[in-house]
């Protein structure tokens, strides 16, 4: 019953922001992604469906080409992986047929409005895999429980329609992943996660210092 619940009401929320997002996109003349935005998506939702995360590796590619001004990064991160994060939900739900408990979902939603993390750009899946994962649940199981004018709606497209496909084929692959894999993936996700947090550390010292960044 809780899973059809949530598929359900993924389906309807996706629903509504495609049509909302056409709309503005139509509206703004903004309707055609490129090429290098859709392989964007697709590269970032693949390993972010594996739990390593899509806002930090998104964020480094669009300063290192400088798509868009910094102002456009944080509202074009969260509507460009809205529609690849609805499609990740629902069909790792469907493929590992997972059981959630209402309570642990309750929880994990309300940690996830709380928590200052994603707002910092660092994210949230990296964080949960790694908790829940030291608490002994399957890690094939921690999957599924993981509108500004300031946005560029062309990348947006592009991270949305590389996106989704690309969160199917990933979904497969943990669903065929032996578990040794995966647990040896979660000491990839933490040392990851250590080393991103570490170079942010350093480059803001350095630039604190007046040095080269």
């Amino acid at each position: 019953m809780t899973i059809s619940i949530l598929l359900a009401g993924l389906g309807a929320l996706g629903a509504a922001f495609c049509v909302l997002l056409l709309r503005i996109a139509i509206r703004r003349r903004e309707t055609r992604p490129t090429l290098e935005s859709i392989g964007l998506g697709a590269v970032t939702s693949f390993f972010d469906t594996l739990g390593i995360g899509s806002f930090a590796p998104t964020t480094a590619w669009i300063r290192f080409r400088r798509l868009v001004p910094d102002s456009f990064i944080p509202a074009t991160l969260n509507v460009g992986h809205a529609l690849p994060a609805i499609a990740q939900s629902a069909i790792v739900l469907v493929l590992l047929g997972v059981h959630v408990d209402p309570l642990l979902l309750g929880s994990c939603i309300g940690a996830a409005v709380l928590g200052a993390l994603m707002a910092f750009g660092i994210g949230l899946y990296a964080p949960s895999l790694i908790l829940l994962s030291l608490l002994g649940l399957d890690p094939r199981l921690a999957f599924p429980i993981m509108a500004s004018r300031r946005v560029d709606l062309r990348i947006v497209l592009g991270i949305a329609v590389g996106g989704v496909p690309a969160v199917l084929v990933a979904s497969f692959m943990v669903k065929a992943m032996p578990i040794i894999w995966l647990r040896w993936g979660v000491v990839a996700v933490v040392v990851y996660a250590a080393v991103l947090l570490l170079r942010s550390a350093v480059q803001n010292k350095t630039a604190a210092m007046g040095g080269p960044a």
